[in-house]
């Protein structure tokens, strides 16, 4: 009878791996997702400029305008520099940072706007900063002065959430 052997051959096995004449089959493990824990607490706003082949040209980029997702504190700002090709690049930048579209009130306020001075990438002081953000805000980049020969700038802020 077919069911005999197959219990013979079961039976076989199973004594071959007791006495480890065979090596036991590993039990195959499932894949363990877990979903990320807690919350996202920070982001960040990009502004490119340019970012074709040519070099940069102050006036010669229309202002930026990004509205901000969640409110929250400007933590850090950088600015860089770059060729086509990804390379830093030296050049001597400044760059208007504005909020709420229509008014342009600088983010700045009494602090140091966004500058690069034969530099291709700084860390911004935020002292004398509007740091604060409110959900829905606009905030405006506009490239004020440029010298060099960079083909794209680029400033990044870093805003943490506000937790509730």
């Amino acid at each position: 009878m077919p069911y005999e052997t197959d219990f013979d051959t079961a039976f076989t096995i199973l004594l071959g791996k007791a006495q480890g004449i065979i090596a036991p089959t590993p039990t195959p493990v499932p894949p363990v997702v877990t979903a990320p824990t807690g919350t996202v607490t920070a982001y960040t706003i990009n502004f490119l400029f340019g970012g074709g082949s040519a070099a940069l040209t102050a006036g010669g980029q229309n202002p930026l305008l990004a509205e901000v997702p969640d409110a929250g504190e400007i933590v850090w700002a950088h600015l860089y520099a770059g060729t086509g090709t990804g390379a830093a690049s030296s050049v001597s930048a400044t760059v208007e940072l504005y909020r709420t579209f229509g008014t342009l009130t600088t983010i700045y306020g009494g602090g140091t706007k966004p500058t690069l001075s034969s530099q291709s990438s700084a860390n911004m002081s935020l002292s004398g900063w509007f740091t604060h953000l409110d959900a829905g805000e606009q905030v405006i980049a506009d490239l004020a002065t440029f010298s060099g020969t960079a083909s794209w700038l680029a400033l990044v802020l870093r805003i943490r959430r506000d937790t509730a």
